[in-house]
């Protein structure tokens, strides 16, 4: 799992917080903490569509399924 590093830039009265070079500030101030669990979610849910895919499961059949 690669590393994350969160760097908070000050310009004049904007914040925006920015995390591996990406923009995450959406109008709230968030801590990092909330941006890092975010980040870990995000990984976990596409670790686990690559881990149904290798397993045969293509996307659309996942969909029916759920959807049945």
């Amino acid at each position: 799992m690669s590393s994350m590093r969160g760097v908070t830039v000050f310009m004049g009265d904007a914040l925006e917080r920015r995390v591996n070079g990406h923009r995450v500030n959406d109008g709230k101030i968030r801590s990092f903490s909330d941006v890092a669990r975010e980040a870990m979610e995000k990984g976990l849910g596409v670790m686990e569509r690559e881990r149904r895919e290798s397993a045969g499961a293509t996307p659309e059949s996942v969909e029916s399924n759920a959807a049945a």
